[in-house]
């Protein structure tokens, strides 16, 4: 949002961006007017934009994150030729958020780098909060001839993607394995499972703190599995002993048991993180339709 100087300040922008304030209130031996650490939009009517600290460290949802860090991680991925990422002010609890182009090698092919794949790689050094919402992958970065690129033709790439269809929010989560077993009359499925951080279910859930919520993780994991499983089973008819032990949050793997009990009609899960238990309970289901009009 933007800010307001007091009565008797006075501020402006310098040509590289910095914020420049003059005061009465500066020591004497100040220069004025004082050259700050920090980046300004400065809008017509004298308020102005705060873009973060000079030094590149913002703050994001209460974490901290310096944006030179992220870009020498994008670069450090195979296949990267160039990338550069951008802070942009946004209301709410973020105070910011992040984009970043990146430009891959001429070469790149078999397994390019993707926008999901790049936010992965950032999920190894940086907290979900403080990711690029945005990431456009480009031919080449709009560099000037000394290799200089410009905050506004950086954002640029971005206004432009505002013109192209929006992306299908993501609502499926990465199955990645599945092995199976008996035990008496019920079958047990055992899944890894990743959590895309573009999920939409984290949008709003919570700001500075993305936690997946109980609803996605009962109709997004386990009753869409059962779906698949068991399609002799009817509606679900009772959910009972359910209990969340632990937040789930972007990039976490995960692993899903479900016993699945035919003859009872009758699911046990459990959502475990690196064998620490997450949510678990049981669902009874219904006979199906057809079968009880049989019967």
């Amino acid at each position: 949002e933007p800010w307001t100087p007091l009565h008797g300040l006075e501020v402006s922008r310098h040509p590289n961006g910095h914020l420049m304030l003059d005061s009465p209130f500066l020591a004497p031996d100040t220069a004025r007017p004082y050259e700050s650490q920090d980046r300004i939009d400065l809008l017509e009517d004298g308020r102005f934009v705060l873009l973060g600290r000079v030094d590149g460290v913002i703050k994001i949802g209460g974490k901290r994150v310096a944006i030179a860090e992220l870009e020498r991680r994008l670069l450090d991925v195979p296949q990267v030729r160039d990338a550069a990422v951008a802070s942009i002010a946004v209301g709410g609890a973020r105070g910011q958020k992040l984009v970043a182009a990146v430009a891959l090698e001429p070469d790149a092919v078999g397994d390019a780098p993707t926008p999901a794949s790049l936010r992965r790689e950032l999920l190894k050094w940086f907290d979900p909060v403080v990711l690029p919402r945005r990431v456009k992958i480009v031919d080449a970065l709009p560099r000037e001839a000394n290799g200089k690129l410009t905050r506004r033709k950086l954002l640029a790439l971005f206004e432009a993607a505002a013109c192209e269809p929006a992306p299908a929010e993501l609502r499926e989560f990465e199955f990645r394995s599945h092995t199976v077993r008996s035990r008496g009359a019920a079958e047990i499925h055992e899944f890894t499972v990743y959590v895309p951080p573009e999920l939409v279910y984290f949008h709003g859930h919570f700001d500075g703190h993305p936690v997946l919520p109980g609803v996605a993780q009962m109709l997004g994991l386990v009753l869409d599995r059962v779906g698949a499983l068991a399609s002799s089973f009817g509606h679900p008819r009772r959910l009972q002993k359910l209990k969340f032990r632990r937040q789930i949050r972007p990039g976490d793997e995960l692993q899903l048991v479900l016993e699945v009990d035919h003859e009872v009609r009758r699911v046990v899960f459990v959502l475990s993180r690196e064998g620490e238990p997450c949510t678990t309970g049981t669902v009874d289901y219904a006979i199906r339709a057809s079968d009880a009009r049989r019967s």
